[in-house]
């Protein structure tokens, strides 16, 4: 953790083996650093993907139940116009018979 700490100056003398090990250690601290960003990254990437694959799941749902609804309404209405149909015909068949 020196890397937020330490004052990064030029080494002298005494503080020369210091600052050489704070520069290893700053150096592992960026490369982890990187490594974290790289990975989170990836994570976000992933989490794309699985946004995508659920978008594309969602559309699919909505176009079949638009094509359930769609088959539901035409349906509904040739079984009114045969009932219909099949009453006048009833009706006027009858009519016909014992007018």
């Amino acid at each position: 953790m020196s890397f937020f700490t330490k004052n990064h100056g030029v080494a002298t003398g005494d503080n020369l083996s210091n600052h050489l090990n704070d520069s290893a250690q700053d150096a592992a601290i960026v490369s982890q650093i990187k490594e974290i960003c790289d990975l989170l990254k990836t994570r976000v990437s992933d989490a794309e993907e699985h946004s995508c694959a659920d978008d594309k799941d969602e559309k699919m749902k909505h176009a079949w139940m638009l094509a359930a609804a769609v088959l539901d309404r035409i349906s509904s209405i040739a079984f009114a116009v045969i009932f219909l149909g099949r009453t006048l015909v009833s009706a006027v068949s009858l009519y016909t018979v014992y007018p």
